[in-house]
């Protein structure tokens, strides 16, 4: 387990992107909330709050179990006139538990525009996590975090997560990837490790690295768990099923057992 500052462990190197150096020009989002009733007095607040952090514009929006079968067309719509989707899921039945079934996954893989599944909603943001692959699909997760964590002066953890290669070049498991090879100057991760730091310094944002060993999936189970965090950001996956069935995919499994606020960042559709 490796930690360190994230500004100084993975130094800015001259000749590296210009625009990601300068200050970014703060934006009017647009967030919108979506929740199953009788979540909205419990959510509304939070949503709220996370609108002022942001200095947007916020629309609210209830949805009544017996609507299901429409909720998905329902969210898409919503979505794409949002940057942030905050949705509320309703309490779980029983056989919800044992079918696993949460609106919320569904909701965070197929929306169009990044959103938050706000489990266990918390407030005021003090500690947030952004997950990073380091494989060039982290930028709208970067920006998040930066703007969330400027905004509340929250302490920024930033986990990178060392990949497996696929099962396919093992018979038993998946390879890690050591982490000599994440941080080097020389590889494509590291690189991205640094355009990570360039980013968030443009925020005026610094933040503790921090790698763990084993299967990605754990690697982030153990640090939400021990880092008892107010909100976790991730990039979307980029790919599609097969190509995640391959190498990995890391938000699914996270959606099925997190029990937190969870952004799951994706650019959107109308580049906002």
């Amino acid at each position: 387990m490796v930690y360190g500052d994230v500004g100084s462990l993975i130094p800015v190197l001259p000749g590296m992107d210009d625009a990601a150096s300068q200050t970014p020009t703060p934006a009017r989002h647009r967030l919108a909330c979506v929740q199953m009733n009788p979540l909205l007095v419990s959510v509304a607040p939070y949503a709220q709050y996370l609108c002022k952090l942001l200095a947007g514009r916020l629309t609210m929006s209830a949805w009544e179990r017996h609507q299901m079968g429409d909720l998905a067309e329902h969210l898409e719509c919503v979505a794409r006139q949002c940057d942030l989707l905050v949705f509320a899921e309703p309490e779980q039945s029983v056989l919800e538990r044992v079918l696993a079934i949460r609106p919320g996954c569904q909701t965070a893989v197929s929306c169009p525009t990044s959103v938050l599944v706000a489990r266990q909603p918390r407030w005021p943001l003090e500690r947030v996590l952004l997950v990073v692959r380091a494989d060039g699909g982290d930028e709208t997760a970067v920006a998040w975090a930066g703007k969330l964590t400027q905004a509340s002066g929250a302490e920024l953890t930033i986990l990178a997560v060392a990949p497996a290669l696929p099962v396919m070049y093992s018979l038993s498991r998946n390879v890690q990837v050591g982490m000599d090879v994440l941080l080097a100057p020389n590889t494509h991760s590291g690189a991205q490790l640094r355009h990570i730091a360039q980013q968030l310094a443009a925020w005026d944002v610094s933040g503790l690295l921090r790698l763990h060993q084993g299967e990605p999936d754990w690697q982030i189970r153990w640090e939400v768990e021990a880092g008892d965090y107010d909100l976790v950001i991730i990039a979307a996956e980029r790919h599609g099923r097969f190509h995640r069935l391959v190498l990995g995919e890391l938000v699914g499994p996270l959606l099925h057992w997190i029990e937190r606020p969870l952004l799951v960042a994706r650019a959107p559709v109308n580049d906002m």
